[in-house]
């Protein structure tokens, strides 16, 4: 075993034998929401209000709410994403060849006309000049996650922490109550 992998294997034991005698990863990561949440008090409570009026019902939001929001901000970027090289396929075929992208070219300005062409290489992961609809997906998913990772969306889930009465629902003043008290003790 090299050095730096025997580095590595000691970092992560004393990382969990620490996390094991203190707290559980999950706890950490509680831990983690509220400190993130004494620090920015305005931003959690901003994108609280965001997401409880823009996908909650009734004032208020629940853990279902949450990852239906999730869905529809990948859904957006994936389209986003999609949209790209679907401007592209001139013949409707759902692939996008080199061809199509040379066609399309000159009515771009230079810096689109480098995005397109960029993307087009990217999305071609095979390598064969034609970006299929599979490798159209491949591209738009992968944008999505990178948009709204797995960590962002925990975050988004972890939200479900202000519910102060435990009904399951996150309302505004639950959450406006919550962030006040953080404001007060910082």
């Amino acid at each position: 075993m090299s050095f730096a992998a025997r580095g590595m294997v000691l970092v992560v034991v004393a990382l969990w034998v620490s996390v094991a005698k203190s707290q559980t990863i999950e706890e950490a990561l509680v831990d983690a929401f509220f400190d993130a949440l004494r620090d920015k008090p305005e931003s959690y409570l901003e994108q609280t209000a965001t997401v409880i009026l823009g996908y909650g019902r009734d004032g208020a939001i629940d853990e279902k709410g949450i990852e239906t929001m999730i869905a529809i901000q990948r859904a957006k970027y994936r389209a986003t994403a999609g949209r790209r090289l679907l401007v592209a396929d001139l013949n409707n075929d759902g692939e996008v060849s080199r061809a199509e992208i040379g066609t399309l070219l000159p009515t771009y300005s230079s810096s689109m006309r480098a995005r397109l062409v960029l993307i087009h290489r990217e999305s071609d992961l095979d390598g064969n000049g034609i970006v299929t609809v599979a490798e159209q997906r491949a591209l738009s998913d992968a944008y999505a996650l990178t948009k709204l990772s797995e960590d962002k969306a925990a975050d988004l889930r972890r939200l479900m922490l202000l519910d102060a009465n435990n009904d399951g629902w996150v309302t505004l003043d639950e959450a406006h109550e919550l962030i006040e008290e953080f404001r007060e003790g910082a």
